[in-house]
């Protein structure tokens, strides 16, 4: 499975086989340990971020929930943005922006099997950000994701298909949150390297289709532009933008490494956006807090 897909969804991040909270990775994925999943409780912190010529943004995300078993488990949360604009051009100045992003619930179905791995996730979003900094659409947004998985030795190939009305920060943190109907795709490969060492490599696809709204985390409501706006980045010029599909459909690759470990979960990763031409680094952790209590208190 995917490392670096923020499809993912969007960190990676303690990915499908681990907790993942809508930091760089799906916001719906199981809470696990390196060994399986965790019955019962769960707690998760997670810290991620992504950086390119535009500026970075970065999450700390707090998620909690319930796995009933290793095939059904619920998860709430809520991200802590800080979003800094690099202020590339000469006729801007550099701005920060932090704040609390939307809160989320998901569901998870996870179905193992011999011939192909099935996992589900369903997640929805109230709108607590603030939309005019970029934090929130102002919507209710919702995320249907499938994946699919069979390793092959030391491989492990892997499809997933989703539909939303936002696009999701599963591949990277994108300067902005937006709002309008589309379908994503990723498709690639996982590699176990050495011990807790794997690496992956994916395309991606974001399809919108019809309206489409678009809320910068660069440009303040009334401000002057982030950038020059080219290769359809219209979160560069203005803080809300609406328009047709061009202006969330992207599609790109992923490169990405990841550490699972019982406790702690560390990854690094590059995505090459080919509709916006941005170069993207992205990373993070996330700690599993239940196992590492669990830790503390047998010590």
């Amino acid at each position: 499975m995917s490392l670096i897909r923020y499809s993912v969804l969007a960190l990676s991040v303690i990915l499908w086989n681990s907790f993942s909270i809508p930091a760089l990775r799906a916001q719906t994925t199981p809470v696990e340990s390196a060994h399986g999943t965790d019955i019962g409780w769960q707690w998760v912190e997670q810290f991620a971020g992504s950086a390119n010529t535009d500026g970075e943004v970065m999450a700390l995300t707090s998620a909690g929930g319930y796995n009933f078993s290793s095939h059904l488990g619920l998860l709430v949360g809520l991200p802590v943005y800080f979003v800094h604009n690099s202020s590339s051009t000469s006729t801007t100045t550099a701005t920060s922006v932090n704040g609390v992003g939307d809160f989320f619930a998901g569901l998870r179905l996870s179905f193992p099997n011999p011939a192909v791995n099935y996992r589900m996730a369903l997640t929805g979003t109230a709108p607590t950000g603030d939309s005019s900094n970029g934090l929130s659409t102002g919507h209710a947004t919702y995320d249907w994701t499938n994946h699919f998985d069979r390793k092959f030795g030391r491989l492990t190939p892997f499809a997933s298909a989703g539909l939303a009305n936002s696009v999701p920060n599963t591949v990277y943190f994108q300067q902005f949150t937006s709002f309008g109907h589309l379908v994503h795709f990723e498709g690639g490969t996982a590699l176990d390297l050495v011990g807790p060492l794997s690496a992956s490599a994916s395309f991606y696809d974001f399809a919108p289709w019809g309206s489409q709204q678009v809320f910068s985390r660069l440009v303040a409501k009334g401000g002057r532009p982030a950038g020059p706006g080219g290769h359809g980045r219209a979160y560069e010029l203005n803080q809300q933008t609406t328009g047709g599909a061009d202006l969330t459909r992207d599609d790109g690759f992923n490169l990405g490494v990841d550490a699972r470990m019982s406790v702690f979960d560390l990854w690094a990763g590059f995505t090459h956006s080919v509709h916006f031409d941005l170069n993207v680094f992205s990373f993070g952790i996330g700690v599993n807090m239940r196992s590492l209590i669990h830790r503390a208190g047998g010590a």
